[in-house]
């Protein structure tokens, strides 16, 4: 595993552990957000560790995929199997759906450090809703903010810039493209190129009846374009060089696990930075309301899952981690304390 990997994973350690020790049940919450009502305090401070959660899984699920290409496509590439070779077929596909995982986490990856960047900056916008667009950008700018506030903003800014512009030109642009592409969109044609070499070697001659493509060792390729699909590319008139990045795919996943660790080590490494002086900070308590529930959400609810006679389950009592405890008897508490207010209406 790369170092900025390691780095940026006992980074949301410390995080996750600063949120947990800073959640007060008493107060339902995180003591920043003191000037939110009970609520919405209690949501967003547990959103706030719920997206530090998250990102440690679409951490890891990054490297494991980077991973399980390079060990499935092996140092010196494959060949393309027969229609019978169901096993070799089969690890074809894996590479496939662990070049779409990797995009896709890191993907969600970039949206859920946004969602914490509205979360600690105060950005006037429904946690909800945050992505890549608030990490990349921190608008928009918090209303009304205080001087420290206002100095955090222009410096974690400073900070993602900084971190982005270490990889090369357009990386996360063509990482969110590629996820959108390969999660949304029809699959594309998978494109393997022969094995490349830099030095000159001397050929080897071998005696076969075989047909000599199924001698040939190759790598795959991920495309440089991917908001284009393969009838966009061939009418563009590209070649097929310019339409492929410039190194194989596992080479091209081990460098974005490592600079994405390397932007998540940054991220959180301000946002650590920040904790001591979030209660001088001006929250927007309205754009943080609790949104009502959509049509599709309510429409969920009648689903129970696809057994027609499922076995009961008891729920008379359940086991729970301590941190997860302290957080959920809060949200308890707020229930029964609004199921215990008079009705206005």
């Amino acid at each position: 595993m790369s170092t900025a990997h390691d780095d940026a994973d006992k980074g949301l350690a410390r995080l996750e552990a600063a949120l947990v020790d800073a959640f007060d049940p008493v107060i339902y919450g995180l003591p920043w957000y003191g000037s939110i009502e009970d609520r919405v305090r209690a949501v967003r401070s547990n959103q706030a560790i719920g997206l530090v959660d998250a990102a440690v899984s679409h951490l890891g699920a990054v490297a494991e995929s980077a991973r399980q290409v390079r060990d499935l496509v092996g140092p010196n590439g494959r060949t393309m199997p027969l229609p019978d070779e169901v096993e070799a077929r089969a690890e074809l596909e894996r590479i496939h759906v662990e070049i779409t995982d990797a995009l896709r986490a890191a993907g969600s990856l970039l949206d859920v450090l946004g969602g914490l960047t509205v979360l600690f900056l105060g950005l006037p916008v429904s946690p909800a809703f945050a992505d890549s667009r608030h990490l990349l950008s921190c608008r928009p700018e918090p209303e009304g903010p205080s001087d420290e506030q206002r100095l955090a903003v222009a410096l974690f800014r400073e900070a993602v810039d900084t971190a982005v512009r270490v990889g090369p030109t357009g990386w996360v642009a063509w990482t969110l493209e590629s996820r959108n592409a390969m999660v949304h969109r029809g699959r594309a044609i998978a494109i393997w190129l022969p094995v490349p070499t830099r030095a000159e070697r001397r050929p080897i001659f071998v005696v076969t009846d075989m047909d000599q493509a199924r001698l040939l060792r190759q790598f795959p390729y991920l495309r440089r374009q991917p908001d284009l699909s393969d009838a966009d590319s061939a009418l563009s008139g590209r070649k097929l060089d310019d339409t492929l990045l410039n190194e194989p795919a596992q080479d091209t996943l081990d460098g974005l696990r490592d600079h994405i660790s390397t932007l998540t080590g940054t991220v959180v490494a301000a946002l650590l930075e920040l904790i001591s002086g979030l209660g001088r900070f001006v929250w927007p308590s309205e754009r943080w309301a609790i949104a009502d529930r959509s049509s599709r959400a309510l429409l969920a609810d009648e689903f129970s899952g696809f057994s027609d006679d499922p076995v009961p389950v008891s729920l008379d009592w359940i086991v729970l981690n301590p941190r997860e405890a302290k957080r959920l008897r809060v949200m308890e508490q707020l229930r029964r304390e609004q199921a215990a207010a008079p009705n206005d209406d």
